[in-house]
């Protein structure tokens, strides 16, 4: 990695312990194939390209996609190599970058989807299925990794996700489950390291009893984001666990 100022930790949290599978470059444009450590592979496109400086990236394991600080409006992405030993390197100054995720779709099982529709749950819930939910979680545990930005409320709606896919664990096909089990297994872990135990049910204790929710089962209930500097409503979260 140059020694150029870093900005930030970029892309998804995925990218740790993830592999570069191809690049490939038309004019101002780069796209980046990664499998992410839980098996989800990614298509990152980056536009406005200045810049690209490689050696062999293909198969290189990764640490993150790191933002350095570059001259504006260009933006400078490394992708840092978790060899040191390894001299595969890939860089890319450029405008903007989006990411992409390249998974695969899971009609809803037929007890899935009607379990969802009994329950009254959302159309796009119904109609994706388990396969929509795990996606929707990665991308709560990508915004908080990088410093939740939410307001409370929709911290608990994305809470209430998590706790929809484990009620549709049981019934769903084998398929559904070995499709995404993995992915939710990783995707989990990354909750954790990026979240801290609340004192209490984010929800508070009323709901907590009337629901029966508990630590040790529903412990995505009782987890509150490392890091909240950058939400607008600081006053209204749970205090943590000292």
């Amino acid at each position: 990695m140059s020694s150029s100022e870093f900005v930030a930790y970029v892309g998804a949290a995925d990218f740790h312990d993830g592999e570069i599978l191809r690049v490939s470059s038309t004019h101002e444009h780069t796209n980046v194939r990664v499998r992410g450590y839980s098996g989800l592979e990614y298509e990152i496109q980056f536009d406005g390209v200045q810049t690209l400086e490689t050696f062999e990236p293909e198969g290189m394991e990764l640490y993150a996609l790191v933002e350095m600080g570059t001259q504006s409006p260009l933006r400078r992405f490394e992708f840092a190599n978790n060899n040191e030993d390894d001299h595969k390197f890939l860089s890319i100054v450029g405008t903007e970058f989006r990411v992409q995720v390249l998974t695969e779709i899971i009609e809803p099982s037929p007890p899935v989807r009607e379990y969802c529709t009994r329950s009254g749950f959302s159309e796009p819930v119904c109609r994706g299925g388990m396969g929509y939910l795990v996606e929707s979680w990665r991308q709560t545990t990508d915004q908080i990794f990088k410093g939740y930005q939410g307001l409370f409320d929709e911290y608990l709606n994305d809470m209430d996700a998590r706790r929809i896919i484990s009620e549709l664990m049981p019934i769903a096909s084998e398929t559904e489950r070995t499709i995404l089990l993995n992915p939710l297994s990783v995707l989990d872990d990354y909750f954790r390291e990026s979240t801290q135990p609340s004192e209490a049910c984010i929800w508070g204790d009323d709901q907590a009893a009337k629901h029966g929710y508990l630590p040790s089962r529903d412990w995505w209930y009782y987890r509150v984001p490392r890091v909240l500097d950058f939400v607008g409503d600081r006053d209204t979260w749970p205090r943590v666990k000292n």
